[in-house]
């Protein structure tokens, strides 16, 4: 029972972080995405997220939904990677959302959200009775059934020239095509480095328990020239070994992997500053500490213990407030 609540709150824990993750992009392309995505976000029309892998689909499935007049509902995640890795090669007339258990998922998401994450790997087979799903249909053994859900899907592979190669269902496809939002490669949205890997390194280091790090002028230009083709995930791995492995408060090259340190350049940009990984840590944990009853609860959510956390609360001058109802006095 404890262990499946703290895999809970690490859950949670994880989804806030990401969720704040996506909001810290500030490049032009990126701004206009979250534009579209909270226009849509309004809206019941189907929504199909495209991108290379580790772009943040997912995160901006999940933020979607946060925005919509949905968000006090479920949001159902059906991994179709996951589901054609599974199948070994059995019942394949028989998808996941025709089993009695595929149909709890789907129906306990009523009024909520269903995120098909990488529907291009869902195999042909199923793609069929998915398509019904996504026009909000499931069979039951009364017949069919009608279902409240907003459908989001997410891809890495372009899903006409699919089509075309006869690897992907037309009707899926169209059903799925009513709105369309491009996620760009970290590539093409170099401005976003540097303020999402301040965001990243900071809360790494609050959940290993470390003080405050900043990138040297070296490992920060290095960082801007890397063509990240892992985007986003490769970029969090980066600055959650970095702050394991750094041993001062300065991430060098020599901390950063290998793959990234090698693209260090002549030209020395300006370092991120301390001052604003310390700002950023601190608004991070106003935010959690805002929304938790007690201290020991923010304390759990952020990974840290009670003492750590008051620790900082002292540093950072957050006085308590309605939303800090203490059991206990921590010296």
């Amino acid at each position: 029972m404890k262990a499946g609540r703290k895999r809970y709150e690490t859950r949670i824990l994880h989804d806030a972080v990401e969720g704040s993750l996506l909001l810290q992009a500030r490049s032009p392309v990126m701004q206009r995405l979250l534009e579209n995505a909270r226009q849509a976000a309004s809206s019941n029309a189907t929504i199909l997220l495209t991108g290379e892998s580790g772009t943040g689909k997912s995160l901006l499935a999940r933020q979607i939904h946060l925005w919509s007049p949905r968000r006090a509902k479920p949001f159902s995640i059906i991994g179709c990677t996951r589901l054609t890795q599974h199948q070994d090669g059995s019942g394949l007339d028989s998808p996941p959302i025709a089993t009695a258990s595929g149909q709890a998922l789907i129906e306990a998401a009523d009024g909520g959200t269903v995120f098909l994450a990488s529907v291009d790997e869902l195999h042909p087979a199923w793609q069929s009775r998915f398509a019904r799903l996504v026009q909000r249909t499931i069979q039951t053994t009364d017949g069919e059934k009608r279902i409240d859900v907003r459908i989001i899907a997410s891809s890495h592979r372009d899903l006409l020239l699919e089509v075309k190669a006869r690897r992907f269902s037309e009707d899926l496809f169209y059903g799925l095509n009513i709105l369309s939002l491009h996620v760009p490669p970290l590539c093409e949205r170099p401005g976003d480095i540097l303020s999402m890997a301040a965001y990243m390194l900071a809360v790494a280091a609050i959940r290993n328990d470390r003080g405050e790090l900043r990138l040297s002028p070296e490992a920060a230009a290095a960082m801007t020239l890397y063509p990240w083709p892992g985007n986003v995930r490769e970029l969090r791995n980066a600055m959650e070994a970095a702050a394991v492995l750094c041993e001062g408060e300065t991430i060098t090259l020599a901390t950063l992997p290998a793959a990234i340190s090698t693209n260090a350049p002549g030209v020395i940009v300006p370092p991120l500053s301390k001052t604003s990984l310390e700002e950023i840590e601190r608004q991070h944990i106003l935010r959690v500490v805002a929304e938790s009853a007690t201290l020991e609860q923010a304390a759990a959510t952020l990974g840290v213990n009670v003492t750590t956390l008051w620790r900082k609360r002292r540093r950072y001058h957050l006085e308590p407030t309605t939303g800090w109802r203490l059991k206990r006095s921590v010296p």
